[in-house]
């Protein structure tokens, strides 16, 4: 411990960063269950319970997503990147325009499988180097890099992640387009499921090339028609989806979302007192 926090903090002095180790984690074990014996008497209990502790092995608990305790990890996990600048699974994250400090983490079960994520925000920076960084730990309590994205994020209660394009300069208009991206349990990840995008009519009569505004498509005369692709890597203006109405593209807004709301985790400058207290040291400044 020590010797890693010396490591540290020499880095600390040159980059204004550094790290800190990691804590080991138990492992819980769980005693054989007796079923109830109905009709005997005390001492055939008895014999029962001590000739099944005779002849079974003890079993081991199998770890599970909630029983694995994440915080050394993650708190590990926001030292470094506060020290060293260096995001774990990532790379460095510093920025000469900007202070460590002023980026932004929170801690919350985004994904719904029953333990807290950790998610870092360097969003103390311009545009073109925002970024979003979700881990997870693995069986053995170990980081790793659930997702990476943009900030420029909106969670659900069901799971869902949408994430707002960066920029809107093509034919959207008034509608900001976005990535829906669903979490695939069997990897712990996330997959880009959809994009979506727009034709705002109004603002574009015609689009780049010249094409005149499909109204015949806009059954439902609001002036938007929609544009829902597969996957993210499936968008080019050469292989565009058919335009849909409004009542189509909110049938199936409703059919993916399925009524979840969005919800909001509570984030917190990266600082050494946020750190501490979010992980139980002391009170969020």
């Amino acid at each position: 411990m020590k010797r890693s926090l010396f490591a540290f903090l020499a880095l600390a002095l040159l980059t204004g960063c550094t790290d800190r180790n990691e804590q080991s984690l138990p492992q819980e074990t769980s005693e054989p269950s007796i079923a109830a014996v109905e009709d005997t008497t005390v001492s055939e209990i008895t014999t029962a319970v001590v000739t099944e502790r005779e002849t079974e092995e003890p079993t081991t608990e199998a770890p599970t997503k909630a029983n694995i305790d994440p915080t050394p990890a993650y708190r590990s996990a926001l030292e470094q990147i506060y020290y060293a600048c260096e995001a774990p699974l990532f790379g460095s994250v510093e920025d000469p325009d900007h202070m460590i400090s002023d980026n932004h983490f929170a801690v919350y079960d985004i994904d719904l499988d029953g333990r807290d994520e950790l998610i870092f925000y360097r969003d103390a920076t311009s545009m073109a180097g925002m970024l979003s960084l979700i881990y997870d730990v693995d069986d053995s309590g170990e980081l790793r890099l659930e997702f990476q994205a943009s900030p420029l994020m909106h969670y659900y209660s069901n799971g869902i992640i949408t994430i707002d394009d960066s920029h809107n300069q093509g034919i959207s208009g008034n509608f900001w387009p976005y990535t829906l991206c669903e979490y695939d349990a069997d990897s712990d990840t996330y997959d880009w499921t959809y994009n979506v995008s727009a034709w705002d009519g109004e603002m574009f009569p015609e689009d780049y090339e010249g094409n005149p505004f499909p109204s015949d498509a806009d059954l439902s005369d609001t002036g938007f028609v929609y544009y829902i692709y597969d996957s993210r890597m499936a968008v080019d203006r050469v292989n565009m989806p058919d335009p849909v109405d409004k009542t189509v593209f909110d049938e199936w807004y409703d059919s993916v979302l399925g009524g979840a709301k969005e919800v909001f985790p509570e984030f917190y400058t990266l600082t050494e007192e946020n750190i501490a207290a979010v992980f139980g040291d002391g009170s969020v400044g």
